[in-house]
């Protein structure tokens, strides 16, 4: 296999479960994912990259209680992996929210694939989110659509999934029988897609319960859907994924 992906978790957030699909009640706590992935031939991407260190202990919009330990951050993560996070060529946003994009700065010399409309609506309607703020960091941009070739081999497509967003976009990676798609904030949980279970406020609801569907039929069709906070995926992975169940060293065991 040319590919491999490894998960990354960096942070977690804490908040009203209703806050991440309807219907849901209590509290629950979500891992916050970056993933590194790693072309034998064409170098490296991270998609997402995790809450930034200054998140840690912080309330964001009175609802979203965040938690970034010492060594859990995106560049910390690579570097236990022995990843220069300067070297990494490409970073790939899912879209431009504070646990998706604030960290972009860790990544300093990383092209930065974002989607034109979310590109477009972060910079016109977000002046103070974190997101704004990865924006301006300086990164050479590289502006998707409702398709990018990552490696330019085929091998990794971002696809545009939009409702979350409206330029939020999503990774699928070719592996045989099928293909490993990275999903944002498209799905948050294993069970979202059966039966579909709806984010409270998306961007436009129709279009993101037309992405959802799509995904679930990617998913009935043989690809391995991963969501975008849930640790459960881990447990599910398939023989012939280029996902691997090892988080970085310093990080728990995925059933810890």
């Amino acid at each position: 296999m040319s590919l491999t992906i490894t998960p990354l978790e960096c942070g977690t957030i804490t908040a009203p479960a209703k806050v991440f699909q309807e219907g849901l009640t209590g509290e629950r706590t979500v891992p916050v994912y970056a993933f590194l992935i790693t072309h034998t031939s064409r170098g490296m991407a991270v998609f997402d990259t995790g809450l930034m260190p200054e998140m840690d202990g912080k309330l964001l919009f009175g609802a979203y209680a965040c938690s970034l330990p010492a060594g859990h951050d995106l560049a910390s993560r690579l570097r236990a992996l022995d990843v220069d996070p300067d070297k990494v060529e490409r970073l790939v946003a899912s879209h431009c929210h504070f646990d998706h994009l604030g960290a972009a700065g860790l990544l300093p010399n990383a092209d930065l694939y974002i989607h034109a409309a979310e590109l477009e609506r972060s910079l016109a309607d977000h002046p103070t989110a974190h997101g704004r703020r990865a924006l301006e960091l300086g990164h050479r941009r590289v502006l998707t659509g409702d398709s990018c070739d990552l490696f330019g081999d085929g091998s990794c497509e971002l696809f545009h999934t939009p409702g979350h967003t409206c330029g939020h976009q999503s990774l699928r990676v070719k592996r045989a029988g099928g293909h490993d798609v990275l999903t944002g904030d498209a799905c948050y949980f294993c069970e979202t897609l059966e039966p579909l279970g709806v984010q409270p406020n998306p961007q436009d609801r129709e279009v993101y319960l037309a992405t959802l569907t799509r995904l679930r039929a990617m998913a009935r069709d043989g690809d391995f859907v991963v969501p975008g906070h849930d640790l459960a995926f881990l447990d599910a992975i398939p023989a012939t994924s280029a996902l691997t169940a090892a988080f970085s060293p310093v990080s728990r065991a995925p059933n810890g």
